[in-house]
């Protein structure tokens, strides 16, 4: 029986409480009924790093998730989740984000200072097998207009 959504954090936008300092290291997070990973609202400083997100435990075996791999939202536009990091610089941080029916990665609203960097996304863990995602490899977007609506995100491959 899946999860609705694998590991996710969820701040009520009418409290003042943030999740700040969260790492999400070393699962495999798959086969759920919506997205793998989602952190929303005033999440700050979140790490996502050495995952299997939408494949089995070895990286090979297509198990997707029926949303995106990863989610990053907040749908208020004084609310910002920010300064986020999803991969890293090192082999170790990468994460393989493939074969959910959504975007490997979904940013919306304001989401601020992300980084995306490293990962394998749309192949298996060798980065040589096409398993894909249904949606977008990355998609960032917002309808919210204002000075930080969906700013200062960067993707990028190993240094």
């Amino acid at each position: 029986i899946a999860n609705g959504i694998g590991i996710t954090t969820l701040v009520d936008p009418l409290q003042a409480a943030v999740i700040d300092n969260v790492t999400i290291e070393g699962n495999t997070i798959s086969g759920n009924n919506n997205s793998g990973i989602a952190l929303q609202y005033r999440t700050n400083n979140a790490v996502i790093i050495h995952n299997k997100i939408g494949t089995d435990i070895t990286g090979i075996i297509p198990l997707g998730n029926t949303s995106s791999g990863i989610t990053l939202s907040s749908d208020n536009a004084t609310i910002v989740c920010a300064n986020n990091r999803i991969g890293g610089t090192s082999v170790y941080d990468r994460n393989i984000i493939s074969d959910n029916i959504g975007m490997g990665v979904f940013i919306s609203g304001n989401v601020v200072d992300t980084v995306i960097q490293g990962n394998f996304i749309g192949t298996d863990a060798t980065g040589t097998l096409d398993l894909g995602n249904l949606g977008d490899g990355i998609l960032i977007e917002s309808q919210i207009t204002g000075d930080l609506a969906c700013t200062n995100n960067s993707i990028g491959g190993l240094l």
